[in-house]
C-alpha cells in the first residue's frame, strides 16, 4: 500500500466501513511486506525520503522481502460502535459487537494480496429485533486483489436474521469493488501520517462522502508496535469517524509471521460469478455500503424497478391512501395522496427514487412531503383515517419496528415490553383495536387485535370516532378528550 506498484495492485477488494476498517490497518505492515514479496519493492516514482524512513522504520527492504505471509490473532478486544443506529448524532451511542475475538491473515504468493478474516463477537442489544436470543455472530471472509478480486463468506454467516444460515459465498460486486490507496503525509491529503519521533505508520486516513455527515473523514489509528524476525507490527487498531466516532477497536495478542497454512485457506467456494467481480456504482458511496454492512444489513444492491411495482388501494373509505410493493424489496411504502399534496410515509434510499417517479406518472404530481418513522426506535408511529370517520371506518397505524407480523414467529420475534409501551401510546390516544397494522418491512398487514391477544395485555375498546387526534370539526362526531 505504500507506494504501490502497478494500478491492478492498488485495487484490493474493500470490505466496507467497520470490516475494512481492521482490514486496511493490518495491512499497513503487511502490505509492505507483499510488495517485497511480489518482487517489487516501488514503483518506478520513487517514494519520498520520509516514506522510504517508513519503510526503514518498519524493519528495512531485507526483513520485509523474507515476509511471504502474517497471521494476526486477536482473543481479547474486538468492539464495535455504530454511527447508523445511534440515538444520538453527536455520537456513537450503540454497541454492535460488545465483546469478540479476530484473526486476520494475509499471504503474499500472488502479484495481489490475499486475506481471510475469521471473525467471533457477540451481538449488541440493537439485534434483539432480528436476533431475540441475541445469538453471537461468527463467520470467515476471504478476500482477494486485482481486477477480478473477491469476497466471499466461506464459513459461518453474516445473515442477519438466520445465525445458522449456510455460508454466503461470494458477495455482491459492490460490496467487494476494489479501491486505490495514495498516501501523502499531510492531515488535509488522504493517506498516511508518519510521527517524526518513530517514522512508523500512526493514521491511515480514507474520505467518504456521508449521506448525513457530508465529507467526512474516516481514520485508522494504529500503534503499539511489537517487533517479529525484526519486522515491525501495530498491535493495537482504532476506527475514528470525523477524528471523534471511535467506530472500532481491536487488539492484536500475537503476529505470526510465515504461518504455516493450508494452500486452500484463501480460496472462495466454486460456482464463482461476473456479478462478483468488484463493480462500482456510482449510486451508491463507500459510506452508504459500508455502514449497512458494518450493520449487517447489507444485502446487496436495491433491485427494485417499476415494472415489477405493485400499487394498490386496499382501504374502501380512504382511495387515496396506496400501497406500494416492490418484490425486490424488503420495504413496504405507503403513500397518501390528498387534492393537491402526496406524502410519503419513509423514504428509504433508492427506492425513494422509483416513488417519486411513480407519484409524476401515476398520480399527475410531485411528492410535496415525507414523513419519518424514526425507523428502528419506535418513537413514532402515523394513523390513517378518512377526515371524519364512522363508528365503522378503516383506520390504519404504519409502524417500523414494534411488530412484524409476517415473521414465522411472530411471537418470538416481537420484544413485548416494547410492544407494550407502543399499545400504551395507541390506547392514549385512543385508537380503535381493530386498526389496521402496516409495517414498514415485507407486504403483510395485521389487526392490532392480534398484537393486542400476543401480548396478552388490556387493551380498551374505541371506536374510530373517539381517536384522540381526528380532524372532523363536528363534534357529534367525536367523543370529548
Amino acid at each position: 500500500m505504500l507506494a504501490p506498484h502497478s494500478e491492478a495492485d492498488c485495487e484490493f477488494s474493500r470490505m466496507l466501513s467497520a470490516s475494512l476498517a481492521s482490514m486496511k490497518s493490518l495491512m499497513i505492515t503487511a502490505l509492505v511486506c507483499g510488495s517485497f514479496a511480489a518482487g517489487k519493492r516501488h514503483s518506478a516514482k520513487q517514494p519520498t525520503d520520509p516514506l522510504l524512513d517508513g519503510f526503514e522504520a518498519l524493519g528495512g527492504f531485507d526483513r520485509l522481502e523474507s515476509v511471504s505471509g502474517v497471521t494476526y490473532i486477536g482473543n481479547s478486544v474486538y468492539r464495535t460502535r455504530t454511527l447508523m443506529e445511534a440515538y444520538s448524532v453527536l455520537g456513537v451511542d450503540n454497541m454492535m459487537s460488545p465483546a469478540g475475538s479476530q484473526n486476520i491473515s494475509f499471504s503474499y504468493d500472488q502479484p495481489h494480496i490475499m486475506q481471510r478474516i475469521d471473525r467471533f463477537h457477540e451481538a449488541g442489544e440493537i439485534f434483539l429485533l432480528a436476533r431475540p436470543a441475541l445469538d453471537p455472530f461468527h463467520y470467515s471472509l476471504v478476500l482477494q486483489g486485482g481486477k477480478k478480486g473477491y469476497a466471499a463468506i466461506v464459513e459461518g454467516t453474516m445473515n442477519l436474521f438466520e445465525p445458522d444460515a449456510p455460508p454466503e459465498g461470494y458477495v455482491d460486486g459492490r460490496k467487494d469493488v476494489s479501491y486505490a490507496a495514495f498516501y501523502s503525509l499531510v492531515d488535509t491529503g488522504t493517506g498516511l501520517q508518519l510521527p517524526a519521533d518513530t517514522k512508523l505508520p500512526y493514521i491511515i486516513r480514507s474520505y467518504e462522502d456521508h449521506g448525513i455527515y457530508g465529507k467526512s473523514t474516516q481514520d485508522l489509528l494504529v500503534y503499539n508496535y511489537t517487533s517479529v524476525d525484526g519486522v515491525r507490527f501495530p498491535s493495537r487498531f482504532k476506527t475514528i469517524y470525523n477524528k471523534q466516532h471511535i467506530l472500532m477497536d481491536y487488539y492484536v495478542d500475537t503476529v505470526v509471521v510465515n504461518p504455516d497454512l493450508d494452500p486452500q485457506f484463501f480460496d472462495g467456494p466454486p460456482g464463482r460469478h461476473a456479478a462478483n467481480y468488484p463493480t462500482r456504482d456510482s449510486s451508491y458511496d463507500f459510506s452508504e455500503i459500508g455502514e449497512w454492512y458494518s450493520n449487517c444489513l447489507w444485502a446487496g444492491a436495491y433491485r427494485g424497478t417499476l415494472t415489477n411495482l405493485s400499487a394498490t388501494t386496499p382501504l374502501p373509505d380512504m382511495p387515496g391512501v396506496w400501497f406500494l410493493n416492490f418484490p425486490a424489496s424488503d420495504y413496504q411504502q405507503v403513500v397518501v395522496e390528498f387534492e393537491n399534496e402526496v406524502l410519503v410515509l419513509d423514504s428509504l434510499p433508492h427506492q425513494s427514487h422509483l416513488v417519486l417517479q411513480w407519484a409524476r406518472e401515476t398520480l399527475g404530481k410531485a411528492v410535496t412531503h415525507v414523513w419519518g418513522s424514526a425507523h428502528a426506535f419506535d418513537q413514532a408511529y402515523a394513523a390513517i383515517t378518512p377526515m371524519c370517520p364512522t363508528a365503522n371506518s378503516t383506520m390504519a397505524i404504519f409502524e417500523a419496528d414494534y411488530w412484524n407480523p409476517h415473521f414465522a414467529n411472530s411471537d418470538y420475534f416481537v420484544d413485548h415490553i416494547e410492544a407494550a409501551e407502543f399499545l400504551n401510546k395507541l390506547s392514549e390516544d385512543r385508537v380503535a383495536r381493530d386498526s389496521l397494522v402496516i409495517p414498514a418491512h415485507r407486504v403483510n398487514t395485521s389487526l392490532l387485535n392480534d398484537l393486542i391477544d400476543l401480548t396478552g395485555l388490556p387493551y380498551p375498546s374505541y371506536l374510530p370516532t373517539e381517536f384522540k387526534y381526528s380532524a372532523c370539526t363536528s363534534t357529534a362526531n367525536r367523543s370529548s378528550a
